[in-house]
């Protein structure tokens, strides 16, 4: 079994840990469902939190919520096709996550290795820049962190005012997880994308600085997808289990305040990737927000009684000549059908 045994922990972790919980006095997350509800959770009516993650045995998007996705990664030994070699690989497990969060219990036990996710929702069964439909944060991942290091990190939000409270902390291991998560989820069109991966370069360049991390070697390559460990499973040190952290009333930030934040220093301007997001791009970021529907699949068929959501309306997407044509080339045969 996996064990929850500070003793097992690098000192170091344990520490960390300590800081966050009783120097800094912020509220331990546990489990993969409490993680899932920080991530995808907001405040709504009367402090009452509002769960935008696909509801449970819903056919996919019909109220226009999504799915969070999880992946057990599972060590197997592969042949390597160019040397001939047994090598270990992760074979990646997919789980779907939903409102209930009731697939969480597929991500503990016995047989877990490793399990990532990402602040971000998903229309169908596959994890891929195609399926994504609304990211709801950033996450920047820190290696090397030291307790000092937090400390430092501490200092700069508490005392300086130099660097934005992060909405969640999340404790790996070696390394934190630092997110920013934003109030509403935002779009996935490409030039959203572009906008908040060039954001997170600049985020990670800030704080990756040689003062909250003890790595002199920034990773700058961070994707705006890339998945961390989920609370409540392994870290690498086998029966040590990750563990999250948040504030007593969690920040949520705007593209355009985080923009604000981490301006890169003037001396790195002349590097693309390095230049803050104009105003256009921020506009652009905005006006691309995740607006879930209001009212349910099921409550629509119930208004609007007439409508057939199994039929639409008839539109030519080319010039009707041209369909015409093409499908009177086929009539008199004067295409030939090809296997």
């Amino acid at each position: 079994g996996v064990l929850d045994t500070p003793t097992l922990a690098n000192p170091s972790f344990v520490e960390k840990n300590r800081i966050l919980e009783e120097d800094w006095k912020w509220i331990p997350v546990s489990t993969p469902e409490e993680y899932f509800n920080v991530l995808f959770s907001r405040p709504g009516e009367h402090g009452r939190g509002v769960n935008f993650m696909q509801a449970t045995g819903q056919v996919y998007w019909g109220d226009h919520h999504y799915n969070a996705v999880a992946y057990n990664l599972i060590p197997v030994q592969v042949i390597d096709k160019k040397t001939g070699e047994r090598v270990w690989k992760d074979r990646a497990k997919k789980i779907d996550i939903t409102r209930d969060l009731s697939e969480c219990k597929y991500l503990t036990g016995p047989d877990v290795e490793k399990v990532i996710s990402s602040p971000v929702l998903y229309a169908g069964r596959s994890r891929t820049r195609e399926r994504a439909r609304s990211i709801w944060g950033i996450a920047i991942d820190l290696d090397d962190v030291s307790p000092n290091n937090l400390h430092t990190l501490i200092r700069f939000v508490d005392k300086l005012a130099y660097t934005p409270k992060p909405s969640m902390i999340v404790s790996s291991g070696g390394g934190l997880h630092l997110y920013y998560l934003f109030p509403k989820g935002v779009g996935t069109q490409t030039s959203t994308v572009k906008a908040l991966q060039r954001l997170k370069h600049n985020m990670t360049k800030n704080l990756w600085n040689g003062l909250f991390s003890s790595d002199p070697n920034p990773d700058l390559h961070q994707g705006i997808w890339q998945g961390f460990r989920v609370p409540g499973t392994p870290t690498k040190t086998p029966g040590v289990m990750v563990k999250a952290f948040v504030p007593d009333e969690i920040p949520y930030y705007t593209v355009r305040e985080l923009n604000e934040w981490f301006q890169p220093a003037m001396s790195e301007l002349i590097e693309r990737d390095n230049k803050p997001l104009t105003e256009a791009e921020i506009e652009a970021v905005d006006n691309n927000k995740y607006l879930p529907s209001e009212i349910s699949f099921q409550e629509a068929k119930v208004k609007w009684p007439e409508w057939d959501p199994d039929k639409t309306a008839g539109q030519w997407y080319c010039n009707r000549k041209l369909y015409d044509w093409w499908l009177n080339k086929v009539i008199r045969g004067g295409l030939a059908y090809k296997k």
